[in-house]
């Protein structure tokens, strides 16, 4: 941490994955290493709701977020991310035509509380 993120400055995918180890790991908001990266975190998402263009990212950029709702801007983010899973859903239910993309969004998904059979697309769920 270098004061305002974890690893590489140009990149959001380690502190996305920072936050969601330190969470489970107990910490908590009012941790300004927290505070800082989730900001850091935010002002890295695209203005399509993604993070790097990624259903992958989008979904763990949710999970590492989901916790932090109380935080100025998160419920905005997390609700631009969800509308961009839900514009890139692909006709046979999943991401990215990929296991591990469509897991990462499901990650994502579970973590706004949002039931899996309410994702559908051409009547195929993600479950």
């Amino acid at each position: 941490f270098d004061g305002k993120q974890f690893g590489e400055p140009e990149q959001d995918n380690d502190d996305i994955f920072a936050l969601i180890v330190l969470q489970n790991a107990g910490f908590t908001l009012d941790e300004k290493m927290i505070s800082d990266d989730v900001n850091f975190v935010l002002d890295k998402q695209n203005e399509n709701g993604s993070w790097d263009n990624s259903a992958d990212m989008t979904g763990a950029g949710i999970e590492a977020l989901s916790a932090f709702s109380s935080l100025p801007g998160v419920k905005e983010s997390l609700e631009r991310a969800k509308n961009f899973l839900k514009q890139n859903q692909k006709d046979n239910g999943g991401w990215n035509d990929s296991a591990s993309s469509t897991a990462w969004a499901i990650e994502g998904i579970m973590a706004l509380d949002e039931k899996l059979e309410d994702w559908t697309k051409n009547e195929t769920t993600t479950k």
